[in-house]
């Protein structure tokens, strides 16, 4: 399995809801370090840092020339898209759950969708049973959403506690509003 866009909250969550369905090996696919750093934390079994190298080079030599089994792709960027398509293995499949804006074209090559016989998926958003069942397991701590809050700031400084998420610095921070 790989995790493409991992280190944001949603792909943790994904991370972790396949390790607790018995994924072996999971690979965390990101940019910042500091967000990889927590995949591994919560699991991830491999980690590659999409601007060190080539991530579709670093999924194949993971896994024995392959490719991975299940791609999830949490990114939401065009590139995302097609390296999920690169890296999932013949009879894998891809779920896209990044949106990408109205307009953008995604380039695959069809014969390996078709003959590789890749499943494609997506979703957008969920249903309210969903909601309840994520809000279940975060609760009963079948989700440890605690990594991913790295720290928390004053409802004054959340322009700051933006720009640090944007940044890759942290997955998320709590905003405390003052009383």
């Amino acid at each position: 399995m790989a995790i493409i866009g991992a280190g944001g909250p949603i792909s943790l969550m994904f991370q972790q809801l396949a390790l607790r369905a018995g994924a072996s090996q999971v690979i965390a696919v990101g940019h910042s370090p500091a967000r990889l750093d927590v995949a591994k934390r919560l699991g991830a079994t491999h980690l590659v840092n999409a601007i060190e190298g080539d991530t579709i080079t670093a999924v194949r030599e993971l896994t024995h020339g392959y490719g991975a089994d299940v791609v999830i792709e949490c990114a939401g960027t065009k590139q995302a898209w097609e390296t999920s398509v690169d890296v999932v293995r013949r009879g894998g499949r891809v779920l896209w759950f990044g949106g990408l804006p109205g307009g953008t074209k995604v380039e695959i090559d069809a014969a390996r969708i078709h003959y590789g016989e890749i499943a494609l998926l997506n979703m957008h958003g969920g249903t309210v049973e969903d909601a309840r069942e994520a809000f279940d397991l975060i609760v009963s701590g079948a989700v440890d959403v605690a990594p991913m809050l790295n720290g928390e700031l004053p409802l004054e400084q959340v322009e700051l506690a933006l720009k640090k998420m944007i940044a890759g610095e942290v997955v998320k921070m709590v905003i405390k509003p003052e009383s």
